[in-house]
């Protein structure tokens, strides 16, 4: 790796269980912004799983992620791929994206598994598949089941051929 980097550090943790880690780096960045530059996207990921919604209104709901998704997907997977396409006109230097949440498997694969799927013609199956791999274990059901509440917004919405009806593995 280059050794003068820039860092944007995208911190997935929520303020209510996690403030301590939240301001120890946003007050570095605070303190070096020569280094890089923090923000926070709280990810809780969905309660209600979208295979458990009966059709008609599974279709409602992805057509409407945008509304009522905490998460909010819709407006921050284009967001982060803004980022990453365009050059940082802060810096000269190398721009990493250091894209995290407390143990980088669970909110980290939900927002890796989006951008993966919209961007980089990543299956359904394909993004569980390499998070199940990192993780060393399914990602948590709150994740998963954003993971694929965007799955669905991205076949109904966009046309995207996927099986968003995959069934990962629960072991």
């Amino acid at each position: 790796m280059p050794g003068e980097l820039y860092i944007i550090d995208l911190n997935l943790l929520n303020w209510e269980t996690e403030e301590h880690d939240i301001r120890l780096e946003r007050d570095y960045f605070e303190k070096h912004p020569e280094d890089g530059r923090f923000i926070n996207w709280e990810i809780f990921g969905d309660i209600v799983n979208p295979m458990d919604v009966p059709e008609k209104l599974r279709k409602s709901m992805a057509l409407d992620l945008r509304k009522w998704q905490h998460d909010k997907e819709v407006s921050r997977i284009p967001e982060l791929h803004d980022w990453i396409s365009t050059k940082n006109a802060q810096t000269n230097r190398t721009v990493a994206y250091y894209i995290h949440c407390e143990a980088g498997k669970d909110r980290t694969g939900e927002i890796s598994g989006s951008y993966e799927m919209q961007y980089m013609n990543w299956t359904y199956e394909q993004s569980v598949t390499v998070d199940y791999k990192i993780a060393g274990r399914p990602i948590r059901e709150l994740s998963l089941h954003a993971l694929n509440w965007y799955c669905w917004f991205l076949s109904y919405s966009r046309g995207f051929p996927m099986d968003c009806a995959y069934k990962p593995p629960k072991k």
